[in-house]
């Protein structure tokens, strides 16, 4: 990586299927008060951690933590509130609300530069979940085949893994190889580990 990564100790473990490592090494992490998006982050591994665990109070508990010890702009925090709340109604009952995921579909996919934005990285990969699980491998795609980020690339390859396109899956192995060495082995751990906890509902 060309710069340091301080969520790295997090999602290293993560990305692993270390569940319960990354809860334990984000207690260690110390972001600065007005390093809003990197708290989100944070926040957002947190609770999916927890999730992925089936731990749903606790995943409810640190986003209650996150809002009241956060202190960005009100609206922010909504959005991001909503957000989550959206996601651990999804993990626990595998139910969303069709118009907003409808609504958000079509606004990442009409607006590149809010796509690309890296504060909408929790709402991305939200809606991606959602497709994946309703097998809409079409739609995945066209949202993140441009975008550098390791959650990107580790859903893109398991979305190609479905569409059976073995060859973007290698071509896919080979990006995250030159995007993070360590991450290297991230899209199989993400596949075998992470997707059948998180759909399991």
């Amino acid at each position: 990586m060309s710069e340091y990564d301080e969520l790295y100790l997090v999602k290293n473990p993560f990305f692993l299927g270390s569940f319960k490592k990354a809860i334990k090494e984000q207690e260690s992490i110390v972001l600065e008060d007005t390093d809003f998006e990197g708290l989100e982050k944070k926040t957002f591994y947190l609770v999916r951690a927890h999730l992925a665990l089936a731990e749903y109070e606790k995943a409810e508990a640190a986003l209650k933590k996150h809002i009241e010890t956060v202190k960005c702009k009100k609206e922010e925090m909504v959005k991001f509130e909503k957000l989550v709340q959206f996601f651990i109604e999804f993990a626990k009952t595998g139910k969303y609300d069709e118009d907003f995921m409808r609504d958000k579909f079509e606004q990442l996919q009409q607006d590149p530069e809010y796509r690309a934005n890296s504060r909408n990285l929790p709402l991305l990969v939200l809606i991606c979940y959602i497709l994946y699980s309703i097998k809409e491998y079409d739609c995945i795609i066209p949202l993140i085949y441009d975008l550098k980020d390791i959650d990107m690339y580790g859903i893109k390859f398991i979305t190609y893994w479905q569409m059976k396109r073995y060859d973007y899956m290698q071509k896919t192995y080979e990006e995250i190889k030159e995007f993070s060495e360590d991450a290297s082995l991230t899209p199989v751990s993400y596949t075998h580990l992470t997707l059948p906890t998180i759909y399991s509902v």
